[in-house]
């Protein structure tokens, strides 16, 4: 016997639905608990409510956050997240955290440069907690964006003066479409749908059991001198501010850092393959700090020389 019910409603944690049968309209078979032997009668419902962070590099490895209700083992069944629709889609193992977090990630070095015709890709995502053959799969409007991390072509100013503060706009040439190509892999910068920060609550009979917060998505990373929001202005083109830097001006002559952007608030091109970077410019000279050069070269050698003998020893 097979029964398909329609926007079943989530109960609060710790409770659940008994499932029960008659074949006469009104002698309903006993709900049973008994999972080993004659078969468990219960069910939990659960639902998406937020996916966080909603977009990622195609490359993958995108760790999700996924906020919702009923998120229970469901006996020996694998919790799963899936990209994709019913005919076309590709499967990621998931953790669930606890009845309201599911946490899984973006597969990595499975989507190629030709998988998509057109980038960003929005991708339906939904969560199964049973077996395929109970159609697990939650039927929600929540989509995970693939894009293509943004190659930059320019930042300007390039550099700035410790204990500053200046508007850095950023730039990229956008690729036009090649009529003759398939496949459309755009250079370009995109507004993120708004997505929020789920922490936990103290509360946990509230309904969804989380405050929200707002998030920034788009962010310009100074190396060691920490990151900042950035704002979309269009397609080719973000700006932001650079950060305030609690070094003394004194204490630093120039220092040139990696200058990395992220779309989705946590992947960067770590390996910055654009090779753009940013100067911090104090007032320090090289004089100054020529016995804190000597002091690492000392120290240095000393290490080097403790290892050779103890190589020596052994």
């Amino acid at each position: 016997m097979r029964c398909v019910v329609d926007d079943l409603e989530t109960v609060p944690e710790g409770e659940r639905l008994s499932a029960q049968v008659a074949l006469n309209s009104y002698s309903w078979s006993t709900p049973n608990d008994d999972i080993d032997e004659t078969g468990y009668t219960y069910y939990v419902p659960y639902t998406i409510q937020t996916i966080f962070p909603s977009s990622g590099p195609l490359l993958g490895g995108t760790e999700i956050l996924v906020q919702g209700r009923g998120f229970t083992p469901q006996g020996n069944d694998i919790p799963r997240c899936r990209f994709g629709t019913p005919a076309n889609y590709i499967i990621v193992e998931a953790d669930v955290l606890s009845y309201y977090r599911v946490m899984c990630r973006t597969p990595e070095d499975t989507f190629k440069n030709d998988t998509f015709s057109y980038m960003p890709a929005d991708l339906p995502f939904s969560v199964a907690l049973s077996a395929d053959s109970y159609e697990p799969w939650t039927q929600t409007s929540h989509k995970f964006r693939f894009y293509r991390q943004p190659s930059i072509t320019k930042i300007e100013p390039m550099r700035v003066e410790v204990g500053k503060i200046v508007e850095v706009t950023i730039t990229i040439d956008k690729e036009e479409a090649d009529p003759t190509e398939k496949v459309t892999q755009e250079n370009v910068f995109f507004e993120p749908v708004p997505v929020n920060k789920v922490q936990p609550e103290d509360d946990e009979d509230d309904n969804t059991a989380f405050q929200m917060g707002s998030f920034v998505m788009i962010k310009c990373s100074f190396g060691r001198f920490g990151e900042t929001p950035a704002v979309f202005y269009n397609e080719t083109t973000i700006k932001c501010l650079t950060p305030s830097v609690p070094d003394d001006p004194d204490d630093i002559y120039a220092e040139e850092v990696d200058f990395l952007v992220t779309m989705n608030g946590f992947d960067y091109d770590d390996d910055n393959s654009d090779q753009q970077f940013f100067l911090f410019e104090g007032t320090g000279t090289p004089m100054k700090l020529l016995p804190i050069v000597l002091f690492i070269i000392v120290i240095g050698f000393f290490i080097l020389g403790s290892f050779k003998y103890l190589q020596q020893l052994c």
